[in-house]
């Protein structure tokens, strides 16, 4: 088999999977990933489905895991560092999230949702000035950013900063 007939049996794989995660079947996505990994070998790409499948699916230890496996797999991987800080922030662990969501921005220093996230561990552990410099520093370069704007304006009103919130 020549390296276009495997890319191309590997792309449709994905496809499928893909397909199962879009209409929500998450239980037979890592189902499917997994038989796939035992025929294959690890793939970072199989271990984000699983990740997002098991997070979807509540199971936050289980997508934990997962994403630890695709950045073991790609430590050059902004999403797969900002989704296993995710998993933490879901998991209340904010310093783990953090330390994730900084990583994530170290390799992609224009990664919108790894600020947003970064900005809301910081707020959930009551750094709300961090958390304004983290989206100061997101809008800094992508302006129309919608959700840094309404986090923004969200964290200007708790506060009382009612002139920065215009």
């Amino acid at each position: 088999m020549n390296n276009n007939s495997k890319n191309k049996i590997n792309e449709t794989i994905i496809d499928d999977i893909r397909n199962l995660y879009n209409t929500k079947h998450y239980t037979l996505v890592i189902q499917r990933a997994q038989q796939i990994m035992k025929e294959h070998g690890d793939s970072f790409i199989f271990w984000s489905f699983i990740g997002a499948a098991n997070f979807n699916l509540g199971m936050h230890e289980e997508a934990s895991e997962a994403f630890y496996k695709v950045i073991t797999l790609n430590p050059k991987s902004p999403s797969g560092y900002n989704n296993y800080g995710y998993t933490f922030l879901k998991l209340g662990k904010m310093e783990k999230a953090i330390e994730n969501f900084y990583k994530a921005i170290s390799i992609n220093n224009e990664y919108d949702e790894a600020y947003i996230n970064l900005s809301i561990a910081y707020k959930e552990k009551g750094e709300n000035e961090v958390a304004i410099q983290n989206y100061k520093k997101l809008l800094a370069f992508r302006p129309n950013n919608e959700k840094a704007h309404n986090n923004l304006g969200v964290i200007y009103r708790e506060e009382k900063m009612f002139d920065k919130a215009s």
